[in-house]
């Protein structure tokens, strides 16, 4: 469980000023238009997530090749570089670029391992010897950069999504300690990773039904944040030569609060070859079950792996060696006799479905009966997928043994990457095992064999249909709109319990629940206009009435005209008990914008329901005076002709520091002046 506790102004502030962060966007170039859809994205990561302590990097590998040197690495490099340099001169030494280098050999590709390439920046980052070929780095002092944060090429951040990655981790909860000893965080976290969900725009009913399946639980090291220092502590120490193992001993979690989107739906195919490098990454950790393992100089060392740890690899092997077994079993019993064959049937359901079956209560009682359409997808999907589980799961064996044993090659993860869309025949060649393991099925006497033989028989079929990408529904249905309904009627609810006239008419800026109930005495310019939109939308859904907007509104105006203003604007905080300033007299350019765009977005809405409240027409007559009133010429700078970010009307001075008009806090105050 993550903490955010010490979200105060002073840790806004340290994080740009004193704390430097490496983000790598991880790809690989191709030398066409690819190319230029990843330098496109990383300055979108730039614009969107600007600070002062961020550098933003492509960490990127060439072409898969069974040569050393081909062609056209040349030219990827060069316009790599480019592209990099062009993005400085633009925004500032804010770029970097690395390449490693490819090893040739008989199978394919580069260097591999992600673990390994996390490893080889952390390097970099703290001086030592890398085997990147490339570099491209204007840092005046690399090891100044405290957090490396990795993100897959298909990834897209919301605003401020690193901003609160690394204000996550200098949590004095999540500062990692390490053991010098053992060479291991024994508290805190050294790894973050934010919740990953498919974009709207690309969602599949597979992709859908597979995040319910796993619920995002792995921490893989493809995206999050991890601290440079402990990384490179662990893995001095514990480095083995498949380079996948030495992060159980970094302590890590999962931010679910902190949201960033897939570009692409996850279809079966990639979902497949997920899963394959899953299941040989399982079986290369097995060796950390020894009481011997080898450190980063190939020594023997007693195994400081905890029991617990032990008990997770296994658990996770065996979870995904499970369906080889069923597969055994069924097959067995198909010549036992129906009998036995029923009874092994009924053996692997009560395995397969065992924490399903023991949440049917739970989720009657909280959703209703809708839940079972729900698990039944979900039983037809893991019934379907037996056969095919199995088959990956021996594929993934005899390969570990005797082909490739690197957890992630970049070819596998090019090859991933580029079938993404899947046609029907793609499908049909993929899935083929199952096809092959229904037939056998089929053709062994017996009803349960033929039930079973028939779901894997379709499974290609089924998989393909599911994987299609849902097209955008323009209307919503009747479910979505009670949803909806339900989540208005709660939202407003808050402002029909607190505001009231025992606070003016004005509402709380919060209340808490826990540890004890507390109503926020204190009101802001935002939290006032935002009541003037939930009062306009409570009439819009008819929640009330036209009167008891009027009532309401006018309630809250003749508060908000006896508050104490600036040039017309509202201070920062009031108390909603005596109405004076709260704290410092501070106007914020942020909390006008936010005023008067809600001020004007009321009274131009109020007007549909003057002919049922006449007596509305005095309120948006006293709202109309009030935002001309708002005089924003004494928050502008003509100089910089940017608006400052406040005014202390108590020193009276303004501030250092101004807003711009990208993704700006007081673009509403922009839009309106």
């Amino acid at each position: 469980m993550l903490n955010d506790k010490g979200k105060t102004e002073e840790l806004e502030t340290r994080i740009s000023d004193e704390v430097k962060t490496l983000v790598c966007l991880t790809t690989c170039l191709w030398g066409d238009e690819r190319d230029d859809r990843i330098f496109d994205k990383l300055e979108d990561f730039y614009l969107s997530n600007d600070e002062n302590g961020v550098i933003f990097a492509v960490m990127c590998d060439l072409p898969p090749s069974e040569r050393r040197r081909m062609e056209k690495d040349a030219f990827i490099k060069e316009y790599a570089e480019k592209r990099i340099r062009l993005l400085s001169m633009k925004y500032g030494n804010h770029f970097a670029l690395f390449i490693r280098k490819r090893k040739s050999r008989k199978t394919c590709t580069n260097e591999d391992g992600r673990v390994e390439c996390v490893r080889e920046t952390c390097c970099f980052l703290r001086g030592r010897s890398t085997k990147f070929q490339t570099v491209l780095c204007d840092l005046d002092e690399p090891s100044a950069v405290k957090y490396l944060i990795m993100l897959n090429e298909d990834i897209v951040l919301f605003p401020d999504v690193i901003h609160k990655l690394v204000k996550r981790m200098l949590c004095s909860e999540n500062i990692p300690v390490m053991d010098s000893d053992r060479s291991v965080v024994i508290s805190g976290n050294a790894f973050i990773q934010p919740c990953i969900r498919s974009s709207a725009s690309s969602v599949s009913a597979f992709s859908e039904m597979v995040e319910k399946e796993r619920k995002n639980t792995e921490r893989d090291f493809e995206n999050g944040i991890l601290d440079v220092d402990a990384f490179l502590q662990v893995s001095d120490a514990f480095f083995d030569e498949y380079g996948s193992l030495f992060y159980d001993f970094l302590r890590g979690a999962i931010a679910p609060d902190i949201v960033v989107f897939r570009e692409y739906s996850q279809n079966a195919v990639a979902f497949y070859f997920g899963k394959e490098r899953e299941i040989r990454s399982s079986l290369q950790k097995l060796t950390a079950l020894f009481r011997a393992v080898r450190n980063a100089d190939g020594e023997k060392m007693k195994n400081p792996l905890p029991w617990i740890s032990k008990c997770g690899i296994f658990c996770s092997f065996a979870r995904l060696a499970m369906p080889f077994f069923y597969l055994v079993i069924l097959f067995i019993s198909a010549f036992m006799g129906e009998t036995v064959s029923f009874i092994s049937m009924l053996f692997v359901f009560a395995i397969l479905f065992f924490d399903d079956i023991r949440r049917i209560p739970y989720g009657i009682f909280r959703d209703g009966w809708r839940v079972l359409p729900r698990g039944l997808s979900v039983f037809i999907f893991r019934i379907s997928t037996i056969a095919f589980d199995a088959v990956l799961f021996v594929k993934s064996f005899v390969r570990f043994l005797f082909g490739c044993k690197n957890n992630i090659d970049s070819a596998m993860l090019c090859e991933e990457k580029s079938e993404k869309r899947g046609c029907f025949d793609e499908y049909i060649l993929r899935f083929s095992p199952s096809m092959m393991a229904g037939l056998i099925f089929i053709c062994i006497p017996g009803t349960i064999c033929k039930i079973f033989g028939a779901f894997w028989m379709g499974m290609p079929i089924v998989f393909w249909y599911l994987s299609r990408e849902k097209k955008q529904v323009p209307f919503l249905c009747e479910s979505d709109k009670r949803t909806l309904y339900r989540y208005t009627r709660d939202a407003w609810s808050f402002f029909r319990d607190h505001v009231n006239a025992k606070t003016h008419g004005l509402p709380p800026n919060c209340v808490d629940f826990s540890p004890t109930s507390y109503i926020s005495p204190k009101t802001s310019p935002s939290d006032i206009g935002l009541y003037y939109l939930s009062l306009l939308a409570a009439r819009d859904f008819g929640y009330i009435d036209s009167h008891e907007l009027y009532e309401r509104s006018s309630l809250t105006t003749r508060t908000v005209q006896t508050l104490f203003k600036w040039n017309g604007h509202l201070y920062r905080w009031y108390d909603t008990d005596t109405l004076k300033v709260f704290g410092e007299a501070f106007v914020s350019t942020a909390e006008s914008g936010v005023l008067i765009a809600s001020l004007v977005a009321f009274c131009e809405g109020a007007k549909e329901y003057t002919g049922e409240a006449s007596a509305l027409l005095d309120v948006i007559a006293s709202l109309e005076n009030m935002i001309e009133e708002m005089d924003f010429s004494t928050l502008y700078d003509e100089k910089s002709s940017l608006f400052y970010d406040g005014y202390h009307v108590s020193l009276g001075a303004y501030t250092d520091e101004h807003h711009d008009f990208f993704m700006s806090k007081a673009s509403l105050a922009s839009y309106y002046a």
